[in-house]
């Protein structure tokens, strides 16, 4: 899933907690939450859609590389390209999900961006 430290970065605040478990965060926090989302602490529990928030990773990578999703055998693909066209060499990114995949392609720019 994704990290308090991406999380941050895409939503521009300062993250102290994320609940990806759906069944916490029901019995805890709010029994009304969807199936796919998360909740994360910003000075107050908010909650996001995971495919709201994959939207946002996307947007925010934007600025560094593409991201491209894509469904693979076993689930989903990411790819980044930048903006003559070039990928990250060796970089593969598969997935059981969308989101995930996308989350994992967000992880590898922050990566890259804390250590250039």
């Amino acid at each position: 899933m994704v990290s308090k430290e991406l999380l941050s970065e895409v939503l521009e605040c300062n993250i102290s907690h994320i609940i990806t478990d759906i069944q916490i965060i029901r019995n805890k926090l709010s029994g009304s939450c969807g199936d796919n989302e998360i909740a994360y602490y910003d000075n107050k529990w908010n909650y996001l859609n995971i495919y709201e928030l994959a939207n946002k990773v996307k947007e925010w990578a934007r600025y560094y590389y593409s991201v491209s999703s894509y469904p693979t055998y076993f689930g989903y693909g990411a790819k980044l390209t930048d903006s003559f066209g070039n990928s990250p060499k060796n970089l593969v990114i598969s997935k059981k999900t969308e989101p995930e995949a996308i989350f994992r392609a967000g992880e590898f720019i922050l990566k890259e961006l804390n250590n250039g």
